[in-house]
């Protein structure tokens, strides 16, 4: 699958994924929002290939995760931008954040695929201030694997921070 394939639903209905995270090539794993709901959002990404932690087409499954956080953060975009919409204010960009904590992560493999397409589906489970949590769980794009799952904690940085 190409980039291009990764992006096209992104492109259609939401911003591009560099314009709301900080994080680029071979870091950024979100390539496209495919869905998004009132506090959730499943993204389609992938660990590419040349990234460091990809050896022999496959990668540490702990990088599902990060998938998932890069997936909230995403999310956390996307609210920003619709505040700021609603109060005719302007959006700050990406902004640096923080993934603080994992709990009852369940890693159902050693390694993931490198350069195929997973998908993380998060759901905002509470939070305060810049403090969030979510819901994580990462498969397959048809669903039928399940490759990771989690409750991450994230810390967004104030505006300027």
């Amino acid at each position: 699958m190409t980039d291009a394939d990764d992006r096209r639903p992104s492109e259609d209905s939401f911003p591009a994924i560099e314009s709301l995270i900080p994080h680029r090539s071979p870091m950024r794993l979100v390539r496209a929002v495919v869905e998004r709901g009132d506090g959730s959002i499943r993204c389609s990404g992938r660990v590419p290939e040349d990234n460091p932690t990809a050896v022999d087409g496959r990668a540490p499954a702990i990088m599902a995760l990060e998938l998932a956080a890069q997936s909230a953060a995403v999310l956390e975009a996307l609210q920003r931008r619709d505040a700021a919409a609603a109060s005719e204010g302007s959006d700050e960009g990406p902004r640096i954040g923080y993934l603080v904590s994992l709990r009852g992560a369940r890693l159902h493999q050693p390694t993931i695929p490198a350069g195929e397409s997973l998908h993380a589906t998060v759901h905002h489970a509470g939070g305060a201030g810049s403090l969030a949590r979510y819901e994580a769980v990462v498969t397959s794009p048809d669903g039928d694997i399940t490759y990771a799952e989690a409750v991450l904690g994230t810390y967004a940085l104030p505006p300027g921070g």
